[in-house]
C-alpha cells in the first residue's frame, strides 16, 4: 500500500527529528533516521485512521512499541529507500531490538527524494515471535552485490514473507469485535 507523503506528514516528522541518536539502537548518524522513522509512523497512523481503528500512538513515550490498540502493540520498521521497494527486499530488525516487548512488527520502506520522503509502502506485517523465529540472521559488515552493507547484526525476512495488510485489516476487525 503505497502513500504519497504530504506537505503536512513531512512538516510533522521534520519537527520531530532532534538530530541526536534516538536510543541506543540508532544506527544512522546524527538521528538522520528519525525523519525516515516518523514518516512510516505517520503513514501506519493514517492507514488505522482510514480503517478506523481506535489507536494510541505511544512511539514517542515507548522504546518497545509505536503504537496501541487496545492490548496488541505494534512497532513500525522503517526503511530509507532511494528506489521503490521490490518483494524480495528485506524486512530488517536489529538484533539490539530483539528485547522490546511489542507484539507486532509493521514494515515499511520510504523512497527519499533528495532529502524529502516522496512516498510510503507499508509493506506488511508479522508477529514479533514469527519474525525471529523464520528470520536469516545477517552479521555486521555482511556484504550485498548491489554494494550494500550491514552496520550492524541483524535479521531479515523478504517484504514477500510478511502478511498483508489488508488481512491485518481483517483481523484488527474480528479482536475489535470479540471486545
Amino acid at each position: 500500500m503505497r502513500y504519497p507523503i504530504p506537505d503536512g506528514v513531512h512538516h510533522w516528522a521534520r519537527k520531530h527529528c532532534t538530530n541526536e541518536a534516538f536510543n541506543g539502537t540508532t544506527l544512522l548518524k546524527q538521528g538522520t533516521g528519525q525523519y525516515v522513522g516518523y514518516i512510516a509512523e505517520a503513514v501506519f497512523g493514517i492507514w488505522l485512521g482510514e480503517n478506523e481503528f481506535p489507536f494510541i500512538h505511544i512511539g514517542q513515550e515507548s522504546f518497545d512499541a509505536d503504537f496501541q490498540i487496545e492490548n496488541l502493540t505494534f512497532d513500525v520498521k522503517a526503511k530509507n529507500r532511494s528506489v521503490l521497494p521490490l518483494p524480495h527486499y528485506a524486512a530488517h530488525v536489529l538484533h539490539s531490538q530483539k528485547t522490546q516487548k511489542t507484539l507486532y512488527y509493521v514494515f515499511s520502506s520510504v523512497l527519499m527524494v533528495k532529502d524529502r520522503a516522496a512516498c510510503c509502502d507499508l509493506m506488511g506485517w508479522i508477529r514479533k515471535d514469527q519474525f525471529w523465529a523464520q528470520a536469516e540472521e545477517v552479521k555486521q559488515g555482511t556484504e550485498y552485490e548491489n554494494g550494500m552493507r550491514e552496520r550492524a547484526p541483524a535479521s531479515t525476512i523478504p517484504y514477500s514473507a510478511l502478511n498483508s495488510m489488508d488481512s491485518l485489516a481483517n483481523n484488527l476487525k474480528v479482536f475489535l469485535k470479540s471486545l
